[in-house]
This record gives C-alpha cells, sequence and structure tokens, in this order.
C-alpha cells in the first residue's frame, strides 16, 4: 500500500512540475507597451523570453544601441541559434571576427558557439531585434550530442 501511495505521489508532482512550466501563447506585443530597460551602450525592450510549444526557448528583445556603442563580444548559446534583423541605422556585425556593415532591413544569422558583436559606428542610433530560439532536444539527439568527441 505504500508503494502505491508513494507512487501516485510521484506521479502528482510530475503532473504538478509540467503543468507550472509557463508556455508562451500566440499573442500581439505593441513596441509602446514594452517596458524600457537603459544600460550604457543603449536601450533593451525584453518581449519574452519563454518556452513554446515547439521551442525549449524562444526569446525576442529588441536592442538600441546609441553611438559609438557595442554589445561586447558574446558566444550564441549551445543549442541556440540567433537571427538579428537591423530595424534603424546601420550596426557594424562581428561574426568569428569577419566584420560586415548591415542596414535597415538586413539581417543575419548565427548559430551555436559563434562569437558575435554588434557596433554602432554612426552618429545616430541603431536598433535592432534579436530572435533567439532552442528547439527541444529528443533523447537521441542528446546522446549523440554528449558522445561525440573532438578530433584531435
Amino acid at each position: 500500500m505504500k508503494k502505491i501511495r508513494l507512487f501516485l505521489l510521484l506521479v502528482l508532482i510530475v503532473i504538478i512540475s509540467v503543468a507550472a512550466k509557463k508556455i508562451l501563447i500566440s499573442g500581439v506585443y505593441d513596441w509602446e507597451k514594452i517596458q524600457v530597460q537603459k544600460n550604457n551602450s543603449g536601450e533593451v525592450r525584453n518581449f519574452f523570453s519563454d518556452p513554446a510549444q515547439t521551442l525549449e526557448k524562444f526569446e525576442i528583445k529588441a536592442v538600441t544601441l546609441y553611438p559609438g556603442k557595442d554589445t561586447k563580444d558574446y558566444l550564441v548559446e549551445k543549442g541556440t541559434d540567433e537571427l538579428i534583423i537591423i530595424k534603424e541605422g546601420v550596426a557594424e556585425i562581428r561574426v568569428n571576427d569577419e566584420p560586415k556593415t548591415l542596414g535597415e532591413g538586413s539581417l543575419l544569422v548565427a548559430f551555436s558557439g559563434d562569437k558575435v558583436t554588434v557596433t554602432n559606428r554612426k552618429n545616430s542610433n541603431t536598433v535592432y531585434y534579436s530572435i533567439r530560439f532552442k528547439p527541444y532536444q529528443s533523447e537521441i539527439q542528446k546522446q549523440t550530442i554528449n558522445s561525440v568527441s573532438p578530433i584531435s
């Protein structure tokens, strides 16, 4: 009898933890209603950063870089891809130390492990969207990634 109670308690805990996980739902996001966070380089509007039905992580933010400012180098998180779309202005974007100058409407795709820097070298603000997504991995994918060893 104690084993059945313990089993039911474990099942209940699993159900509650799965139900508590916040999943992003379809919606509309108004630029003017997104909270602005100011920093030394400019401003950031975090639209959301949540799991979705098919993504472990789905994050969209808008970054405003003031003239002469940059994002500092960062690595795209393991298992994550990033899409950057230039909304306003011009940006110098370095991916793995290769510079490119991009204007409005241009985009960049960076993959897991890429080193990225976005710099505003102009006299006006640069605004871009950063869209990051990380799909759920199956157990087979996790085993494959963890069992691959680097080639010497």
